[in-house]
């Protein structure tokens, strides 16, 4: 990721009193939030959250006994949601369920709010690897709450080739808007490859689901044939994120409930004979596994014998079914396929 720190964008160019503050380098603890809605207004801003982070804190909420601590968000397409932050001297604070509960205020006028205070900043924008990136929290959530006429004007530089095109955007994390436009397939390989890149380093991931223009709002869009290759290695590097991060927080959360349940690991890795990316888990004899939706699942069996089998060869014989009400999704083996070992 070192290009990202490389770049010079907008931002960087503008005189120091027109950038936006820096964050301090050091941890603190972070400021209580605004007993009411009123004192907390002025300090709120919008943000895009992702499924992965909300759901690592419903389960932790639920573990220490505080259900509320999870963000108030609000879907906004697909599997997109956006909630909002308390701008504190110390640290940007997420705005929970419990203390949006505590002001008494809907979630939809809690967003309007942020999204007021931030609708007016500066535009980040530059090009990087062949995609546009639209940098900022404040400029991703407000083109997922306001849609397309949200994104930078067409005049701009980096806009201009995409002029009469439909865009096409990725919001891979928190403060990065990627856009394509749907008739130029190379801006959209461009903006999966930037995807996975920026998601190989980031510690809040949002979604890899791209979304097209469709008049004034967003609907899902279908990665093109063209893009194969770069979004097989993005969505690779997404059922690391997914579940890796996850992993031990489901554990705890799974052992809180009273179920033991062995979370299988996930690696991923390329083919020796293509050097594609794969995703693999194991599934271990004589234990309840959760086998996470990957490409090949590794048979281990209880004296160390392995094998390694699509995941459409065990779900084609039943030997997988849906473990029903967690996120990321997984499966759950009905009975570990000895005899698949045995032939191999």
């Amino acid at each position: 990721m070192a290009a990202w720190f490389r770049r010079r964008d907008r931002a960087e160019q503008q005189p120091p009193s027109e950038r936006a503050p820096q964050q301090p380098s050091s941890v603190a603890v972070p400021d209580a939030p605004p007993e009411t809605f009123d004192e907390a207004k002025p300090l709120l801003r919008v943000r895009p959250v992702g499924l992965v982070p909300l759901a690592d804190r419903r389960r932790m909420g639920e573990v220490h006994g505080d259900p509320g601590a999870a963000d108030a968000v609000s879907a906004a397409v697909a599997d997109y949601h956006v909630g909002a932050v308390l701008d504190l001297p110390s640290a940007d604070v997420p705005v929970s369920e419990s203390v949006a509960a505590r002001w008494g205020v809907p979630i939809g006028e809690i967003l309007l709010a942020a999204s007021d205070n931030v609708r007016n900043e500066a535009v980040r924008l530059f090009e990087h690897d062949g995609a546009i990136v639209n940098e900022g929290r404040a400029a991703a959530a407000l083109t997922l709450l306001g849609g397309p006429r949200y994104l930078p004007p067409g005049d701009m530089p980096e806009m201009q080739r995409g002029r009469g095109l439909t865009p096409v955007i990725v919001i891979p994390d928190d403060t990065n808007c990627l856009i394509g436009f749907a008739e130029d397939p190379s801006s959209i390989v461009a903006i999966a490859r930037v995807a996975e890149e920026v998601l190989s380093s980031t510690r809040r991931p949002v979604s890899i689901t791209p979304l097209v223009a469709d008049d004034d709002r967003w609907v899902p869009y279908t990665w093109p044939a063209e893009a194969a290759p770069a979004v097989g290695q993005l969505s690779r590097r997404w059922d690391l994120i997914r579940y890796e991060r996850t992993r031990d927080v489901l554990t705890e959360w799974l052992e809180h409930r009273g179920e033991q349940l062995l979370v299988a690991k996930v690696m991923v890795g390329a083919r020796p004979e293509d050097g594609r990316y794969r995703s693999m888990a194991s599934w271990v004899d004589g234990m309840v596994n959760l086998i996470p939706y990957v490409d090949e699942v590794v048979l281990v069996r209880a004296d160390g014998a392995t094998t390694a089998l699509p995941l459409t060869a065990l779900l084609e014989r039943r030997l997988l079914e849906p473990y029903e009400g967690v996120y990321p999704e997984y499966m759950i083996g009905t009975r570990f396929p000895t005899e698949l070992i045995q032939a191999s």
